[in-house]
């Protein structure tokens, strides 16, 4: 804690007494609050309130026009628009994928476990530069960095994050650049790929020894950024789970909803879902709720728990951010309990194998031709398969699993590249073995 308060002190000076713009002078006396709130509570980034407000310094004087420019080049029909039309003219977004991402009947995986209505949302080839499930939230992320005239996004994440990849090769496409303030994270051949994947896409890569140090110096980066260019970064959180990185998966409902119309499956009973920084599942159990949807969503976590507070608290800020937007968009009263957060298959923690994990990462990929990983997937189909053989679902019961995972293999862009070329604290990713179970994934 010493050792923070000091990094702090060096902050302010750097913040705010090197040679600026005027405009700062009316930033201080917020930013040192926020600054001295990093000593009681860190890590400070956890809290959805802080990154707000620190977005709302990036500012735009331009009202915002979805028929204009880059909005109108890169527009595709949403489902989520077409039943709420006043969001499309207020909230940025921008096709940066390919939807609708597939449904599979997974016949074969279901006759292996002995049950037959087990379905896949694949939103692994959701995007030709990279998939998964981050670019529903990008889409919107990014046309608002656009809007703003962003030149720089300051991003958070794992040392093998898929989302920071994610947003640093699509911002790379749209020309902002990526700063990738990183924590630890266990050792896996993916964490190592994606390390190098984004150094290959030319992101700034900072990793810490752990988050709280980490926090503290992404509010440094942000008010340096200020001071060099006269204009903040972008700060995108875990996850890109704010209000408007939800949005896309609010509207992911709306999709699956078309193609249960459309009679590609069934409604299911059960929809199970990674639940990591609680963006994805948050937004759609807010879709399902918006299009009258009976699912009932089981969220596995994968990551630490934030708590059911914060779980409300991210719910009703999304809410209200649609229907601020648009009035007609309803708001709902929920409970911890329409979440239905399931914590037994985490493991030893966030990023550590489960053997049920691989087990279940092997499966899909021989008997579905669909890759996977044990971090978020693996886990959240074992869950799935579990409940299963438990007879949690019942034969009569639809269960649906969303895949959430890249399916694009980069080993061949990056196999020549020197890990010596990532920073100095990455090193011990390449020169330290891998966990065990991750010799394990065909």
């Amino acid at each position: 804690m010493k050792n923070i308060k000091i990094i702090i002190v060096a902050l302010l000076i750097l913040g705010f007494h090197s040679p600026v713009k005027p405009n700062q002078n009316t930033d201080k006396p917020k930013l040192e609050t926020y600054l001295n709130e990093l000593i009681k509570n860190p890590p400070f980034l956890q809290n959805l309130d802080v990154v707000e407000y620190l977005n709302s310094f990036v500012q735009t004087t331009k009202n915002y026009n979805p028929n204009e420019g880059i909005f109108a080049e890169k527009s595709r029909p949403l489902p989520l628009f077409k039943s709420f039309p006043k969001l499309k003219e207020s909230i940025p977004f921008i096709s940066l994928g390919n939807f609708p991402t597939p449904v599979k009947h997974l016949k074969n995986i279901g006759a292996k476990i002995g049950f037959k209505n087990i379905y896949m949302k694949d939103d692994g080839p959701s995007g030709t530069l990279y998939g998964g499930n981050k670019i529903r939230k990008l889409e919107f992320l990014l046309a608002d960095a656009i809007h703003k005239d962003v030149d720089a996004i300051i991003c958070i994440g794992g040392a093998g994050s898929n989302c920071t990849l994610a947003t640093t090769i699509y911002a790379k496409s749209l020309g902002i650049k990526t700063v990738c303030m990183l924590n630890p994270q266990a050792n896996s051949t993916k964490v190592r790929h994606n390390l190098l994947t984004a150094y290959r896409n030319d992101a700034e890569i900072n990793l810490f020894p752990s988050k709280e140090l980490r926090d503290v110096l992404l509010l440094g980066e942000f008010l340096k950024y200020k001071n060099k260019y006269d204009k903040y970064p972008y700060i995108s959180p875990l996850g890109i789970s704010t209000p408007l990185g939800i949005t896309g998966f609010v509207n992911a409902a709306f999709e699956l909803k078309e193609q249960i119309e459309e009679g590609l499956l069934p409604e299911p009973d059960y929809i199970y879902i990674p639940f990591g920084s609680m963006g994805s599942t948050i937004g759609l159990i807010l879709g399902l709720k918006a299009a009258n949807l009976k699912s009932k969503v089981v969220a596995v976590r994968v990551i630490p728990y934030y708590g059911d507070e914060a779980v409300i608290k991210m719910f009703n800020a999304a809410n209200s951010f649609l229907h601020s937007n648009d009035p007609s968009f309803p708001i709902f009263d929920v409970s911890i309990q329409d979440f239905n957060i399931n914590h037994d298959f985490i493991g030893e923690g966030f990023g550590y194998f489960t053997k049920e994990g691989i087990e279940a990462v092997n499966l899909l990929t021989e008997y579905e031709k669909t890759p996977s990983e044990g971090t978020f997937t693996g886990k959240t189909l074992a869950a799935l398969i579990a409940h299963v053989k438990q007879n949690v679902i019942k034969e009569n019961e639809t269960a649906l699993f969303w895949n959430t995972y890249c399916s694009q293999d980069f080993y061949e862009e990056i196999k020549d590249i020197d890990y010596k070329n990532l920073p100095t604290s990455a090193h011990h990713y390449f020169e330290e073995d891998v966990q065990e179970l991750d010799k394990q994934i065909k």
